[in-house]
Parts: structure tokens; C-alpha cells; sequence
């Protein structure tokens, strides 16, 4: 059964029963309300009545030292008790004598033999109960009232099957009422069930695409509601789930990518290995050639060293685990300046800083190896006696350094990939400084670790500026 369909019998079933027990109690409240209003009105024309005979009797009563027999005593009885004879309106009188010995009734129907009515277990009591005879509901209300010395029954009966008509009517009405009041229900909840479980029909609908494959679906539905902030959430959650599905795509593309250009950058120089090594062994060259061979053997292990110590720095910068410390950039700028101190005289470049009481919570190796980065990709790009500009401030609520040089520069077609690995700008000029294009991958990769950002500023022939900004802060290990 569906999510709507239970909604939708439960509900409707709590419903039915629910009104069925209010219309239960409603009925039987207002007959023991009615049936109590007759029963005080039996109660006091039965006082009246019982006033009224002995009254009536009182005359006789000052004979009373004088002894009249029982017959005479019965007719006097019938005499005056036939005065209250109200028998047109659905009341009825009997008088029995000590014995329970009928003197006196008007009934026109059929008692029962048992009286329990006329059993008094005091003089005073007064008894009372309902009959059902012939289809229809009396009251009988008994007392015991004196007349010469001698104790007579006065029993008053009253027909009262109206309450009991007027409590089946009631039931009749409200069952009828009830029916339509159902029917209306049945109708407006199975329209509510049905439009509330539309939101949760089109998620499935959309659970169902899904899980063929289709990740752009999403559920239209508007409403502030609980359903509404479900439907937002299931959106949202779609969204990510597109997100991150680019991302491992692009993920996967630059993986291959990166398989790829290693595989390329790693066979070359071992072919060429391979074959001027396998030429010097098989062939007898002259001291130029000679020299020449082993230089470019030279070259091209050089050229597989730089690659081999990148790849290991960009293994180490994508470790999950670093220690954070608090660093003065100056130290560490002048500790990477003195380890490249021989390249920057070998093009006689000077390297100016301008990084005074700049702190930063960073880890030490990763901060040591992005200068390293930043400085060794300016000395490829500068030309002899060339000038690289080193500058950190504290702007605010961030640490800004800034890398610039003023040397090849590089075109904006190249700007989008250049943080890319293995991404070369100038592949004859890399290779002919050792270059592997894995400079500006570690370097990005190593600010978003320290949740920084990067940007790069370049000019074909004019320089480049590299940007860095860290935030401010950050938790000491």
C-alpha cells in the first residue's frame, strides 16, 4: 500500500471512529439529561398525587376510633383516588392494600406478577423503576400512604417511551449526519493526501531517473512547508551530487592527464639515454661527439632528478597530516635564498626583500618549499642580470606575498592552466632549464592547504607577478 493510501485509510478510519464515540457520548448526554428531567417530574406528580389523596382521605381519618370494615374502606379509597384518574395523558394509579392486594388501578396494559416496586423495606421509602412493556417505557414510582390506621401502596405510572423515541431519533439523525459529514471527508482527504504526496511522488520519480543515470533532475515545488524545505534540500543535495560528479570527472581528466604528460616527460630523456648510451658502446666517435653525448646524457639526468624531486614534493604537499607553527617569513625567505644562491649568481639575478615583522601559522617545510617553487620558476623566467622582487605585508585580515620578476612572461591564453601538472608555457625553455611544469601545481596545491588563494599577473615579455594571500591566524599544533 502506498505512502498516500495509508495517509488516506488511517486517517479516514481515526475519523469515522472518532465521530462515532462523539456521537455516541452527544446522544447518550442528552438522553440522561431528558430521562432525569422525567424522572424529577414523576417524582414530584407522584408527590403531588400522593398529597393530594391523603389529603382527600383526611376527612375520613378523624373516624378513625371508629372501626369501618375493609370494603367500606376500599370504596372510599376508589372514590377519591378515581378524581386523579389521568389516564389520557399517559398516567396511570394503583392503590394496593398491606398485602399487595389490588384496591384500585386504571392500567390498560399487562404488568408484570413481580412488583418489585411494592417491597418497602422502610415506611418512608420511596421506590422507583423502568419497564419495558408492549413497545413501549413506564415509570413506576411507589409509596406507602395511611388511611384509618391501615397502610396502603400508592403506585404512580407514567409512559416516558418518548425520551426513548427521541434518544432512537437522535441516533437515526446523527447516523444520517455522520454518513454525508463521512462522505464529504472521504472526498477532501483523499484530494489532501493526494496533494500532499505529490512532492514525495515527484522525489521518487526523480529517485527513479537517478538511479538510471540522470543526475539533472530536480522537483518542482514551491512552498515553505516541511515538504517544501524537503524538496530544497533533495535540490541541493542533486546540485552537490552534480558537483562533485564534475569533479571527479575533471578529477579523472587530469589524472589521465597527468599519467600521460609523466609517461611522455619520463620516456624521452630515458630514450635519449638509452641511445647515446648504446652509441657511445657501439661506436667509436670523436672527442667533440664524444662529449656531446655525455653532456646530453648529463642533461637529460639532470632533467630526470628535477622531475623525480618535484614529483616527491607533490607527493609530500598532499600528505594528510602537518604540524602548524608560527613562522617569520623573513627567516624563511633567507633560508631559500641562501639554498639558491649559486643559480641566482650563475644569471647574476638579484633577489630584493621586503618582508619585515611578517608572521604567519603555517607548516614550516610546506611555506619553505612554495618560495623554493615561486623562486626557482622566476630564475627560469628572468634573463641574466634581471632583478626578483620578494614583498609580503600584512593587509588586514590576511598575509599577502607577492613573487614578481621581470623576465618572458606569459601569454593569457596559457593563464587558465598554468597551476595544471605538467603544464609548460615554453617546453623548449623548461627543458632547457630542467623544468618539469610541476612548480605552480605544488605551489597551488600548497595554499589550498593552508586555505589560501592565488592569483597571477603576467605580460608577454614584460614579467610576472605571483600573488599568494593566507588568512590570518589559524590554530598552533
Amino acid at each position: 500500500m502506498k505512502l498516500w493510501q495509508q495517509i488516506y485509510f488511517f486517517t479516514l478510519i481515526l475519523f469515522i471512529f472518532t465521530i462515532g464515540i462523539l456521537g455516541y457520548l452527544v446522544v447518550e448526554e442528552n438522553f440522561s439529561a431528558s430521562l432525569n428531567r422525567e424522572i424529577e417530574r414523576c417524582y414530584s406528580e407522584h408527590n403531588a398525587l400522593s398529597v393530594g389523596i391523603v389529603n382527600s382521605l383526611g376527612g375520613i381519618n378523624i373516624f378513625k376510633e371508629y372501626e369501618i370494615s375493609s370494603e367500606i374502606k376500599n370504596k372510599i379509597i376508589v372514590k377519591y383516588t378515581s378524581e386523579y384518574d389521568y389516564k389520557t395523558e399517559g398516567i396511570y394509579i394503583e392503590i394496593f392494600d398491606s398485602k399487595n392486594n389490588e384496591i384500585y388501578t386504571n392500567v390498560d396494559f399487562i404488568v408484570p406478577k413481580e412488583r418489585i416496586e411494592l417491597n418497602f423495606e422502610q415506611k418512608n421509602e420511596r421506590r422507583r423503576i423502568i419497564r419495558d412493556i408492549e413497545n413501549k417505557t413506564y415509570i413506576f414510582v411507589s409509596n406507602i400512604i395511611r388511611f384509618n390506621n391501615e397502610e396502603y401502596k400508592l403506585v404512580y405510572i407514567r409512559d416516558i417511551s418518548s425520551v426513548y423515541f427521541l434518544r432512537e431519533q437522535s441516533i437515526e439523525f446523527f447516523v444520517k449526519i455522520g454518513i454525508i459529514v463521512i462522505l464529504i471527508v472521504l472526498v477532501f482527504l483523499f484530494l489532501i493526501t493526494r496533494i500532499i504526496s505529490l512532492p514525495i511522488k515527484k522525489i521518487i520519480n526523480s529517485t527513479n531517473l537517478i538511479a538510471k543515470g540522470n543526475y539533472n533532475t530536480k522537483v518542482e515545488y514551491n512552498s515553505k512547508n516541511e515538504l517544501g524545505i524537503l524538496v530544497n534540500n533533495f535540490n541541493h543535495m542533486i546540485e552537490m551530487v552534480n558537483v562533485n560528479i564534475k569533479m571527479l570527472e575533471k578529477m579523472n581528466e587530469q589524472k589521465k592527464q597527468f599519467i600521460d604528460c609523466f609517461t611522455h616527460e619520463i620516456k624521452t630523456p630515458i630514450t635519449a639515454i638509452i641511445g647515446y648510451a648504446a652509441l657511445l658502446q657501439t661506436t667509436k666517435l670523436d672527442k667533440k661527439t664524444f662529449k656531446d653525448s655525455l653532456d646530453f646524457i648529463y642533461s637529460e639526468g639532470k632533467r630526470l632528478e628535477e622531475l623525480s624531486i618535484s614529483l616527491m614534493n607533490l607527493m609530500f604537499v598532499q600528505r594528510n597530516e602537518y604540524k602548524m607553527v608560527k613562522l617569520d617569513i623573513r627567516i624563511i625567505i633567507e633560508y631559500v635564498k641562501r639554498s639558491m644562491e649559486m643559480r641566482l649568481k650563475k644569471k647574476k639575478i638579484e633577489l630584493i626583500i621586503d618582508a619585515e615583522g611578517v608572521f604567519i601559522v603555517a607548516e614550516e617545510q610546506l611555506i619553505k618549499m612554495l618560495f623554493i617553487n615561486l623562486i626557482d620558476n622566476a630564475i627560469k623566467a628572468s634573463d641574466m642580470g634581471d632583478k626578483i622582487i620578494i614583498t609580503v605585508k600584512d593587509n588586514n585580515n590576511e598575509i599577502v606575498v607577492s613573487v614578481k620578476d621581470f623576465g618572458v612572461g606569459i601569454d593569457n591564453k596559457h593563464m587558465e592552466f598554468i597551476t595544471e601538472p605538467f603544464y609548460m608555457v615554453d617546453k623548449a625553455r623548461s627543458r632547457e632549464n630542467n623544468g618539469a611544469g610541476l612548480g605552480l601545481a605544488i605551489v597551488s596545491k600548497i595554499v589550498e592547504l593552508h586555505k589560501g588563494n592565488i592569483r597571477i599577473k603576467s605580460k608577454k615579455n614584460e614579467g610576472t607577478e605571483i600573488i599568494v594571500a593566507f588568512l590570518k591566524g589559524g590554530s598552533i599544533e
